[in-house]
């Protein structure tokens, strides 16, 4: 029954999608084997535009479940997930792979404020909240088998879910602020960072649901918080740009001030910190101590945009200036593109710039040269990013797209019956 349920729900997909088998072919090339993907998305994408531009639609989804009046209003890609925040604030978990829906969660009430979900893998909290003898023993912890984790907050709450089925773990009751949050949060598995209202940021216990530290700065925080290797990077309105050791207690490790509000997203990795600011300037910091990677690079427009990076590039889009492309090694201009507003892809050394028209230009990552043009401006929805060779797209209504390069192959059944989900 449950491999007659499983092949029912591929023949469903894969006629939704428009997919039709492929024949075999006698070669090994990507793709030489497969699913067809659709020809053309009609009022969406024009066929020919994606052909020239060396992109195919690699899957289009079955049409999102969403209730009277519901629309897709965000789109969020976190490994091998695309995550579709409806105004309803109902999180739907599609596979990033290959289209198929996973699960849903209502977050929210439609009128609340949701921030942007993480992911956190091997985390190991038990189903019920603990006393807070959890903490003064940990020996008391029942032993649990660690799961992958997508965890997400609202102004007043965090949830934590097993992204795998959407298992709730850590539900609205389990782990409220006794403050107004006024960014995404952080996460180690164990404690749960997220910067408030009044200026201080906090770390609440996830085995607890009980706040555990909390930090002051000089203004509002605005940037979500980042977490890596040990390590939670805070940057605030008041220029501070900080560090700090997270172990059996934080432990301050660096800050530094720059010459205006840290307000947008910044990026952690590798050691590096790029951090767009609104004195026009985007900061390359060490990880380790704070210092210049290199010198601030500087536009003429204020840095309010969350940046971007490559792993040879550094995109930020400064507000009426220009979309410029720096090399992430020595700071230096690469290009800039006066319309271009954000980075749907990079991939095999072509960057995807969508302007501000919703064109989105094929340019050669290093020298700024276009070689194809595609009119998106049938996608409701387009995602910005730089880390996985994909170009993600969706309809406030529910369709929801993915575009690869025709070097990439087509979809197989193989692959869509790996993640039909049946629970």
């Amino acid at each position: 029954m449950r491999s007659s349920a499983k092949w029912i729900a591929i023949a469903s997909c894969l006629a939704l999608a428009g997919c039709q088998p492929a024949p075999v072919a006698t070669d090994n090339r990507p793709g030489a084997v497969g699913v067809a993907p659709p020809a053309d998305v009609v009022g969406v994408v024009d066929a020919d535009e994606l052909h020239a531009a060396g992109l195919q639609v690699y899957w289009q989804s079955p049409r999102l479940v969403l209730s009277g009046g519901e629309k897709v209003a965000r789109l969020h890609r976190l490994n091998e997930m695309l995550y579709c925040l409806t105004d309803h604030n109902t999180l739907i978990a599609v596979s990033a792979r290959v289209g198929l829906t996973q699960w849903p969660y209502s977050v929210a009430p439609p009128e609340q404020t949701v921030f942007a979900p993480l992911h956190v893998d091997d985390v190991a909290l038990p189903e019920d909240v603990l006393g807070i003898e959890a903490i003064t023993d940990p020996g008391s912890v029942p032993a649990v088998v660690p799961f992958d984790a997508v965890i997400i907050n609202t102004l007043s709450y965090v949830v934590v879910l097993d992204r795998k089925n959407g298992r709730v773990v850590r539900g609205p009751q389990d782990v409220r602020f006794n403050f107004a949050a006024n960014t995404g949060g952080a996460s180690n598995g164990a404690m749960f960072f997220v910067g408030g209202i009044n200026g201080r940021f906090y770390g609440m216990d996830l085995l607890t649901g009980v706040e555990s530290w909390r930090e002051g700065t000089g203004k509002l925080l605005t940037a979500s918080l980042r977490y890596d290797d040990g390590v939670l990077y805070v940057g605030g309105e008041d220029g501070v740009f900080g560090a700090w050791k997270i172990a059996a207690k934080q432990e301050f490790a660096w800050k530094r001030t720059v010459e205006g509000p840290i307000s947008a997203d910044f990026y952690v990795g590798n050691n590096q910190c790029f951090v767009p600011c609104e004195d026009r300037r985007l900061y390359a910091i060490s990880a380790d101590d704070g210092t210049n990677i290199w010198s601030p690079f500087i536009t003429a427009g204020e840095l309010r945009t969350p940046v971007q990076v490559s792993d040879a590039t550094v995109f930020q889009y400064a507000n009426g200036d220009s979309l410029y492309a720096i090399n992430r090694l020595t700071g230096q201009e690469r290009w800039n593109m006066p319309d271009g507003r954000t980075i749907l892809a990079v991939m095999e050394g072509k960057a995807y710039v969508l302007d501000k028209d919703k064109m989105m230009h094929v340019v050669d990552e290093l020298t700024g040269e276009v070689s194809a043009t595609v009119d998106m401006s049938g996608l409701d929805l387009l995602l910005a990013n730089t880390s996985t060779p994909a170009i993600y797209g969706a309809t406030r209504d529910g369709d929801v797209f993915c575009f690869r390069l025709i070097s990439a192959g087509h979809l197989t059944p193989a692959m869509l019956e790996e993640e039909i989900p049946l629970r």
